[in-house]
């Protein structure tokens, strides 16, 4: 009869039928024949190998099991919805307490929410990778948690598009510049009434884009040949920039908000008119790249190019006070009679 052979663990001769046991350090899962004693110290062990080489693996092993263990003993955070419900009932102690267990998301989680909310793969791709090719990968998460904010608010603005919105949204907040909406279609936002037309295009103002990047906006994120099969609108071909020039000769304009609360007469050299005809102030939704979303009304006027008026009123669409160049004239506007609104 042959010998059962020696123990896989100490060595010694196996002089009776031996015992089992697997492995997956040293054996690769296969089992292991052990005399009776180093079976029994195996079970002692939590089922891990008493072999030298395995010490390593074995704490690894316990680690693992312990995290297992905390992860299924914390209590469950509250999700969305329930948090809701807890709120909605009446605020007993106990959800109370269970609301006291609950934790903000992670910029990731918020990402993450907020992807698939918009839910246009290719649109999202697309801005994702504009933002990681400009910045690290935890300030690109939150320009593009702001984009995607800040394009699902103005998708309230008559006939504009979400995902042309997100993209330019994304390319100012990557380069630290706020994007500022303004004209007929932001008329009608405020207003309620229908003041633009089918062709109306969308005017966008940016406090920190030069020259050449407003034409990367105008030439990326627009289809100029009319075919717009996305909904995307014509953007507005006039620069709206801090110290770029007001039509008709004006002036300079000090920020983009300043352009769309400013009444002024608009030559006729302006392709879209013939005649000179006085534009009236819009009105401004201006989106910063940390989030921050400010609406000023059109009944902010911060400065009058009509008549000989041509001096500054508070800004109150979140800038400070700016002083607009003399057209001749040291009288005042009116004060403003709106009021900027922060959400």
């Amino acid at each position: 009869m042959s010998s059962p052979g020696n123990c896989g663990v100490c060595g010694k001769p196996l002089l009776e039928k031996p015992k089992e046991y697997r492995c997956d350090n040293c054996q690769s899962g296969g089992p292991i024949s052990v005399c009776a004693t180093c079976f029994e110290a195996w079970k002692t062990n939590k089922g891990l190998c008493t072999k030298e080489g395995c010490k390593d693996y074995n704490a690894k092993v316990l680690a693992e099991r312990e995290a297992a263990k905390r992860a299924k003993a914390k209590p469950p955070t509250a999700t969305a919805p329930e948090l809701s419900s807890k709120l909605g009932s009446g605020g007993s102690s106990s959800s109370s307490s269970s609301l006291s267990t609950a934790t903000a998301p992670s910029p990731d989680q918020e990402l993450a929410t907020l992807a698939t909310q918009f839910n246009d793969t290719p649109t999202y791709v697309a801005a994702c990778a504009m933002a990681h090719d400009k910045l690290s990968a935890p300030k690109a998460t939150g320009v593009l948690i702001a984009a995607l904010k800040a394009s699902a608010h103005v998708d309230r603005v008559p006939g504009v598009s979400r995902k042309q919105m997100f993209l330019i949204f994304t390319y100012a907040f990557a380069r630290g510049s706020t994007v500022v909406l303004g004209g007929s279609r932001v008329r009608s936002y405020f207003s309620g009434a229908p003041c633009y037309t089918a062709d109306s295009d969308i005017d966008l103002g940016y406090s920190g884009l030069d020259k050449g990047q407003i034409g990367g906006v105008l030439a990326k994120f627009q289809k100029p040949d009319g075919t717009n099969p996305d909904g995307y609108l014509k953007l507005e071909s006039f620069l709206i920039a801090p110290n770029r020039p007001l039509p008709g000769g004006g002036g300079t304009m000090a920020s983009p908000e300043e352009f769309f609360h400013t009444r002024a007469i608009r030559p006729s050299t302006d392709p879209k008119h013939t005649t000179e005809r006085i534009t009236s102030p819009s009105g401004s939704i201006t989106c910063h790249p940390d989030g921050r979303i400010v609406e000023s009304p059109n009944t902010i006027v911060m400065r009058d190019l009509v008549g000989d008026t041509s001096s500054s009123s508070e800004d109150k669409s979140g800038g400070d006070k700016k002083d607009a160049p003399p057209s001749g004239d040291d009288k005042k506007p009116p004060p403003p009679t709106g009021k900027g609104e922060a959400l």
